[in-house]
């Protein structure tokens, strides 16, 4: 199960909505710096980004999962891979 993360609705409403994007992607990555080992944070980031990233590419998303996978330890994989293969079914052509 894909796990979705509630946005404000001033992110959703905006007419400058690329760069609350970018604000919010920003917060993202200064946020992992310390806190890299937090699957549930990772996890928030890749919804965040499969959800609302103007570019809609899959090859972001896939660097993020990538970088959760190096960064958390083997005994948390299983809770990104679940993520991860929910989100690849998704894209590939049926």
């Amino acid at each position: 199960k894909a796990n979705h993360q509630r946005i404000p609705p001033y992110l959703l409403t905006s007419s400058s909505r690329h760069s609350h994007y970018t604000y919010t992607q920003c917060a993202y990555e200064r946020s992992l710096v310390r806190l890299h080992k937090l699957p549930s944070l990772w996890l928030h980031y890749a919804s965040f980004v499969a959800l609302y990233d103007p570019a809609r590419s899959p090859t972001k998303l896939r660097r993020i999962y990538d970088r959760a996978l190096v960064s958390l330890p083997a005994s948390q994989h299983d809770r990104i891979w679940d993520d991860y293969l929910t989100w690849v079914t998704g894209i590939l052509p049926g």
